[in-house]
């Protein structure tokens, strides 16, 4: 029962991240473009979702 729930929250997690990302899509060409890292952009992009949650 635990494992059921641990992976719904996974499944979770990946989804609203996902979501997130594919409607910001412009910002995010934006903001590689003026030279942002992956890695800087995926945590912002977490940090928005942990924010607006």
């Amino acid at each position: 029962m635990i494992l059921f729930f641990g992976l719904i929250g996974i499944l979770y997690i990946s989804n609203a991240v996902y979501t997130n990302i594919h409607i910001h899509v412009a910002e995010i060409g934006v903001r590689r473009a003026i030279g942002m890292s992956a890695g800087s952009l995926y945590k912002t992009f977490l940090w928005k979702r942990h924010i607006t949650a």
